[in-house]
């Protein structure tokens, strides 16, 4: 995927091998669909295979739609297709992204063993800060 040529409202067909070139919101995928969001998240998450996200078309509980990594239905830029198919639309690029807004706020690259959002650990939410 090209994301010098990707523009607000693109509709993109994603499938396993593919990067994310901007942030998309899924309108069809597969049952199966993985995506990879560890280039986002940091080397902690890759451990414990906590940066896998199960794609889904459905809205995100209200909760949870103020953090894009938790929602299902967004893909963000540099997130990698691990499994499965999907059809989306992009509906942020370049420095709109979410990878583009950490980059502005100097939070990427993460600090090596960072992880950069909230994690659901056995029905407790705990949080790792990210120090710059």
């Amino acid at each position: 995927m090209d994301a010098m040529s990707l523009v607000y409202g693109d509709v993109v067909e994603l499938k396993a091998g593919d990067v994310a070139g901007a942030d998309l919101r899924v309108v069809e995928c597969s049952g199966d669909c993985v995506v990879d969001q560890s280039t986002l998240e940091g080397d902690a998450a890759a451990d414990d295979k906590g940066s896998r996200k199960h794609v889904t078309t459905d809205a995100a509980p209200l909760h949870l739609q103020q953090d894009p990594l938790r929602c299902g239905n967004i893909v963000p830029m540099t997130a990698s297709i691990l499994q499965g198919t999907a059809v989306a639309v992009v509906v942020s690029t370049g420095d709109h992204t979410l990878w583009g807004r950490l980059v502005a706020r100097h939070e990427w690259p993460p600090a090596p063993g960072s992880v950069l959002r909230k994690r659901e650990k056995g029905g407790e939410e705990e949080q790792t800060s990210l120090i710059v």
